[in-house]
């Protein structure tokens, strides 16, 4: 985000003003290199990347802010989590600010995202502050350090170890989340999956992480930039209800209970995965009939076909199964079902934010505007990537013209690449590649690649990318901040 936003409580601003101060050429709209030169101004080193240290001294003190509010607002942006904001989440800040992804932010645009990041900033100052009460109701000798023990009871009331109903309610107090997003860090904390965490090495394995001096106590500082980073990870990664979902009719806890055939409380396997096989056109409808739309079931179908083979098996479901079962009890419950819902939707408004740029391709190649690729059309993407002229489009060429056209970051780019250069040669459009990229996308096999099966056929790679991204993924991902 061009970060300028300001401190809560503070003065009006002048959002024509920023934003003019971004519109180097006058003509109304603020494109992607005039905001990405305004969001790298603060790149002193002028390596391409803004580090925590260049976001804090570029937008702390000028615009109001705290330490712990910039460094608040740093988390939020850093998208990955890699202590940096690169070029990719730059570009996916901007999609943020240019709310119909035609290329051209308006004032209005720009204007009303940056009211929106005002109230993130002022949830996550809520953060600060009340995790810095708590601190100072534990720390009896007041002395400005915790031990583990200490910073443990400030969550164990009950002394008797901490259940995931202390928890949830601990995080919804002080971070603002909801059961789900509460239940993710439930999951990954309870190592010995016992349904509490307890005993010195699940303490240890908290704690110890947000030891960032290693001196067996946790500062103030220490425990507050742990857990705000915690809630500016939940805050990233939650969804906005209507344009994420885009599904007011469906309810999560509907769907579970009509799962639960017995209405005993969870879903056992043989309730989510019945005998027999569903056909993608089978599932799409039973979904779309619980209340999501079109794209969000065929999303999850995707992700749930394993083998691709256009249905869904009983084995691919009770694998389904063992994914949610976040405790491995053999037992779904509502929590577990909604950390799953959430994630899903999560996944799909991630890849509906490309569509309209997925559709910008699309038109390019079709010339002569019918709303349908021959494989003439098709082929002339190639084009775009070949940079030399060639006729084949390098892994660099290929990489450089995608991310691009798209704004994906270069982990799923790289996983794309791979999936078209299927003699892995380095190169694509050589032999076979244009025709069987063509036939995969042309599903009802009329020669022609519609714009629906063009968008549904990137829905699947960007499903099976993704599905490829979370095996390969390390299980402390979500904390690797502060390992």
């Amino acid at each position: 985000m061009q970060v300028l936003t300001i401190a809560p409580g503070a003065a009006a601003v002048n959002y024509q003003k920023y934003f003019d101060s971004m519109d180097k050429n006058a003509d109304g709209f603020a494109d992607l290199a005039e905001y990405k030169a305004a969001y790298l101004s603060g790149d002193s080193n002028m390596d391409g990347v803004i580090t925590m240290a260049e976001f804090i001294k570029r937008y702390g003190a000028p615009l109001g802010l705290s330490g712990k509010q910039v460094m608040a607002l740093f988390f939020y942006a850093d998208k990955n989590d890699d202590k940096i904001i690169d070029d990719a989440e730059i570009n996916r800040s901007y999609d943020e600010f240019d709310r119909d992804l035609d290329g051209m932010m308006t004032v209005d645009e720009y204007e009303t995202t940056e009211k929106g990041y005002e109230v993130i900033l002022g949830e996550l100052s809520a953060i600060i502050e009340k995790l810095s009460r708590k601190i100072d109701e534990v720390d009896t000798d007041k002395d400005g350090k915790l031990t583990f023990a200490e910073a443990y009871s400030v969550v164990d009331q009950a002394g008797d170890g901490i259940d995931l109903t202390e928890f949830q309610a601990f995080y919804q107090e002080n971070l603002g989340a909801t059961a789900s997003e509460s239940a993710n860090f439930f999951y990954y904390y309870d190592t010995d999956k016992n349904g509490k965490i307890e005993g010195d090495d699940e303490v240890n394995n908290i704690f110890s992480s947000f030891d960032i001096n290693k001196d067996g106590f946790l500062s103030k500082d220490e425990y507050i930039n742990a857990l705000v980073y915690q809630g500016a990870y939940i805050l990233k990664n939650r969804l906005v209800p209507v344009a994420a979902t885009n599904s007011l009719s469906f309810s999560i806890e509907a769907a579970f209970k009509a799962a639960d055939n017995n209405s005993d409380g969870v879903i056992t396997k043989d309730e989510f995965a019945p005998a027999g096989e569903i056909s993608i056109t089978e599932f799409v409808s039973a979904y779309m009939a619980a209340g999501l739309n079109r794209t969000q079931s065929l999303y999850i179908f995707f992700r749930v076909d394993d083998n691709e083979d256009q249905k869904v098996s009983q084995t691919e479901l009770e694998d389904t199964f063992d994914s949610i079962d976040g405790d491995d009890d053999g037992k779904i419950t509502l929590p577990e079902y909604a950390v799953m819902v959430n994630q899903t939707f999560a996944e799909v408004e991630e890849a509906v934010r490309i569509y309209p740029r997925i559709a910008a391709l699309f038109m390019r190649a079709d010339a002569d505007s019918d709303g349908n690729l021959t494989r003439t059309e098709m082929r002339s993407l190639l084009s775009g990537a070949d940079q030399d002229s060639d006729g084949l489009a390098s892994e660099a060429e290929f990489k450089e013209f995608w991310r691009n056209n798209t704004g994906e970051p270069e982990s799923r780019t790289d996983l794309l690449f791979g999936y078209i250069d299927q003699d892995s040669d380095g190169y694509f459009g050589n032999d076979l590649e244009p025709a069987n990229l063509f036939d995969g996308f042309d599903y009802n096999d009329d020669d022609l690649v519609s714009s629906q099966e063009f968008a549904d056929s990137m829905l699947f790679l960007f499903a099976r990318a993704t599905g490829d991204l979370k095996i390969a993924a390390d299980a402390g991902q979500i904390l690797g901040w502060f390992f």
